[in-house]
């Protein structure tokens, strides 16, 4: 669409420019309601390890997410706040990235190697 637009004057709706009575150049506020679900991660690797959870929930941060073996058994997890919708992850255990053994969705990545996915339901709704 092609807008004839008088010398000195803006093609964008400003305050000054907008026309009286239109709801053009106006912006429409509304409230997003978006309530994240916690996901429960876990594996076994040896105690002692160095365990983490990286994916596409922290754009695939090898070391932000470290997970706890409290009692010192191998029984590794960690509990993480996610968006609804579809998420891609691995462990990283001793520096190694490692697919979830325990998942039974898996997706391949760009590197050739397997991601595990984990589908967290509910939805986001828009207020107002």
């Amino acid at each position: 669409m092609l807008l004839n637009t008088p010398p000195g004057m803006s093609a964008i709706p400003t305050k000054s420019n907008r026309i009286k009575g239109s709801s053009m150049g106006k912006r429409r506020r509304h409230r997003c309601r978006i309530i994240r679900k916690s996901v429960r991660f876990a594996t076994k690797a040896a105690p002692g390890s160095r365990v983490y959870l990286a994916g596409s929930f922290n754009d695939w941060d090898a070391a932000s997410l470290p997970m706890a073996d409290p009692e010192e058994t191998g029984d590794f997890s960690v509990k993480v706040a996610l968006l609804p919708g579809r998420h891609e992850y691995k462990f990283v255990v001793n520096g190694e990235w490692v697919a979830d053994g325990s998942c039974s969705r898996w997706t391949v990545n760009k590197h050739g190697t397997l991601n595990s996915v984990v589908e967290v339901p509910g939805k986001i709704s828009v207020l107002g």
